[in-house]
């Protein structure tokens, strides 16, 4: 990738933000490593260790994914479900700090620009409420199952943690739980919910996204962002024996990811989802604040060009 492009890209999500246009974070497990928060290979890793599952995870995972992978761990080794909302429970608290400069920089630039109030996550762990905590902020939480219309979310500070959070029963981590929360993708029928993907949808239609420390390797995830960005419909939706007949047509809405330097076959991969590629260098993970630092510029700039006008206006 060019750094024309990523420059151009840059520019395109200031002018976004100059406009007023709506506009919200979508955070994956990359802020989330530093704290101390395992990935999900370690994860897996660590629940065949705990329960005494004889798998090898490494090739399970190489031969049918991580959902599955936990879903067989799952069935081999674990007989009491309040086990595994417990493993999972734990693992998802911070061990080495509350959080990064990445994450204060995140509630920084929230605080700055008006548009952006909202963090959208598939991480488990709350170390945005420790920083927000900090910042002397209390944001509303959404969290899986129940999801209010993001025109709601998006006037006040707001977490939405998508699948599932630490303090409820309900996670998306196995297979049948990615069956069960993206029907569209599993083509399950039975046990099923439209919820996320009908949050999701509405998301992905009409906001404009940055997405920061996602790999789009989560298969479930990728797919129905794909399909909506592609398709731009989901109809005859099964719910309860009825038919939900879903047709919003999308808006002129764009989505970034801040990613860091990677193959150029998996850039192509985000482009082909269609998403705009903002690059920072391998291992300097610091860059991603400096580029919300500048994002924010232009806000700050105008602030302080209308207090200077104020200042004067009182004498």
């Amino acid at each position: 990738m060019s750094n024309d492009e990523s420059e151009i890209n840059k520019e395109r999500l200031k002018k976004i933000v100059q406009e007023g246009k709506d506009v919200a974070f979508f955070i994956g497990s990359g802020p989330s490593i530093p704290v101390g928060i395992k990935k999900w290979d370690e994860l897996l890793m660590e629940m065949a260790e705990r329960f005494k599952c004889n798998i090898n995870v490494k090739n399970s995972i190489r031969a049918i994914g991580y959902p599955a992978t936990a879903s067989e761990i799952y069935k081999q080794s674990i007989n009491d479900d309040l086990d595994y909302l417990d493993f999972l429970h734990k693992q998802c608290e911070s061990k080495d700090c509350d959080y990064t400069n990445i994450h204060s920089t995140i509630i920084e630039t929230i605080k700055t620009i008006e548009t952006l109030k909202t963090i959208i996550t598939t991480n488990f762990d709350t170390v945005f409420e420790d920083a927000f905590a900090d910042a002397e902020i209390k944001p509303k939480i959404q969290k899986l199952p129940e999801f209010n219309s993001f025109n709601l979310l998006k006037k006040s500070p707001t977490i939405v943690y998508i699948h599932g959070n630490s303090e409820t029963n309900t996670y998306i981590f196995r297979k049948e739980e990615y069956d069960a929360y993206y029907p569209s993708i599993s083509q399950q029928t039975q046990d099923i919910s439209y919820r996320l993907e009908r949050f999701l949808q509405e998301v992905f239609s009409h906001i404009n996204l940055i997405f920061i420390g996602f790999s789009f390797d989560d298969y479930y995830f990728t797919e129905f962002l794909n399909k909506v960005l592609h398709e731009f419909v989901i109809a005859e939706m099964k719910t309860d024996e009825k038919i939900l007949n879903i047709s919003h047509s999308r808006e002129s809405v764009e989505h970034f990811a801040i990613v860091e330097e990677t193959q150029e076959a998996q850039l192509e991969k985000m482009r082909k989802i269609g998403l705009r590629i903002i690059m920072y260098e391998k291992g300097k993970h610091k860059q991603i604040s400096r580029i919300l630092k500048d994002l924010q510029k232009p806000i700050l700039e105008s602030k302080s060009i209308y207090e200077d006008k104020e200042i004067a206006y009182a004498r």
